[in-house]
């Protein structure tokens, strides 16, 4: 009778036991170590992460003074395994001073000062990123004054160590600078020829941003544009009349070489301002005319560089 009495008794123990032990495993889980990451200072080429602790048995956070954690951060430099007695050895920092992407591991163990116990590792990627290398075009580099020039941001950020773009300024040469625009037009108003720099702003982790420059010598050349104008030898009292047109148009001489006009295209209207009654190409225009009546002339002047200027006036000739 005893010995059914103690079978039982040990069944019975064992049973607790067994279900005592599937009970705790339900209850801890399986560990995982991890750990978040955040930049905290620079960004750009030098940069501050914070590494906080995230690892878990479970859906429980370890306790980390009973925790002992070994960090190597990727930059030649490490925590030796501590109990985390204290923030800075299960949540530390580390800095980098160069871009690059560095693999960081955490190793965490429950065991005691001596004897480290079960470890649970995890590596997580970091990146400390770099500068873009600007460049852009124009869809024209050349023109006559005014010129409106088109600039295009042609930079290349596919590199994983360079960040999504976020801003750009612009610096035309002329005075004026222009922020906030990939693509800008810009208007120059004055002849000359123009450097132009662009500033890229890009992303470095969300503290700072990385800036990089392009400058372009001489990249933007506005030639000397003429402008046209005329005069004639009024009044007109008598029939047949000689007008005698006399050019005045101008071209700047600054910045150097200075313009120069080297063709010129006279039309002599009649007084419907459609039918031409002559032309000429010479540079002071004349013409006979034999009827009364109001006429129009038409002077379009062009320079060495191809820059043209016209000059209407739809009573240049009056006949009473």
């Amino acid at each position: 009778m005893k010995k059914k009495i103690h079978s039982r008794l040990l069944k019975r123990l064992l049973i607790f036991v067994y279900i005592l032990l599937f009970t705790n495993h339900l209850s801890f889980g399986q560990t995982t170590a991890n750990f978040g990451s955040s930049i905290t200072a620079n960004g750009c080429e030098i940069a501050t992460y914070q590494f906080i602790d995230q690892s878990v048995t479970g859906t429980t956070p370890v306790n980390p003074s009973t925790t002992y954690y070994t960090w190597d951060f990727g930059n030649g430099n490490g925590v030796v395994r501590s109990l985390g007695s204290s923030a800075d050895i299960y949540n530390p920092s580390a800095t980098y001073g160069a871009s690059g992407q560095y693999n960081v591991r955490l190793t965490i163990d429950f065991g005691d000062a001596g004897n480290p116990g079960t470890p649970y590792t995890v590596t997580n990627q970091i990146t400390v990123y770099k500068p873009s290398i600007p460049d852009f075009s124009a869809v024209s580099q050349v023109g006559c004054a005014p010129f409106s020039a088109s600039f295009i941001d042609d930079t290349d950020v596919s590199d994983v160590l360079v960040g999504d773009k976020y801003a750009w300024e612009w610096n035309f040469g002329d005075g004026t600078t222009y922020s906030s625009a990939q693509n800008p037009v810009h208007t120059y108003t004055n002849s000359g020829i123009y450097q132009v720099t662009l500033t890229l702003q890009t992303e470095a982790g969300g503290v700072t941003y990385c800036d990089g420059v392009k400058i372009k010598t001489g990249f933007i050349t506005v030639q000397h544009a003429p402008t046209a104008s005329f005069s004639v030898n009024l009044p007109a009292c008598d029939l047949p009349f000689n007008a005698l047109f006399t050019n005045t148009s101008i071209i700047t001489a600054s910045p150097s070489p200075a313009g120069v006009i080297d063709s010129y295209e006279w039309i002599f209207y009649d007084t419907d301002g459609v039918t031409q009654l002559g032309t000429s190409t010479n540079e002071n225009g004349a013409y006979s005319y034999t009827a009364l009546g109001t006429y129009p002339v038409k002077l379009r002047v062009s320079s060495n560089q191809g820059c043209e200027s016209t000059k209407v006036i739809s009573n240049a000739v009056v006949i009473n």
